[in-house]
């Protein structure tokens, strides 16, 4: 995402929860800031947008077990993410 960001792409960014470092490509958590702030609002939308996130990671990972941690993909990172989209679309078929 770096990368993009750096070459003017601005369309689309990240999303990391507090351990990461907020930079322009990766929106994170905004800490200490009073409920009525708009700081805080936005931290509230993004943790609960994270929350989506990792729920459907999850039911990923319980469906196509390829993806879940103890059988680490061992592939390229070209391959790997062509695996996810794949698992990602299969399931989407699933649903439909």
């Amino acid at each position: 995402m770096e990368f993009h960001y750096n070459r003017g792409e601005r369309r689309t960014c990240l999303i990391g929860d507090a351990g990461y470092p907020l930079e322009p490509w990766l929106m994170t958590p905004l800490a200490h800031y009073p409920e009525w702030s708009r700081q805080y609002q936005y931290t509230l939308k993004l943790c609960k947008a994270r929350n989506i996130v990792e729920r459907f990671f999850g039911v990923l990972k319980a469906i196509w077990r390829c993806l879940s941690s103890q059988r680490v993909l061992m592939y390229a990172p070209n391959i790997a993410v062509q695996i996810v989209n794949a698992c990602a679309i299969l399931h989407n078929m699933r649903l439909h």
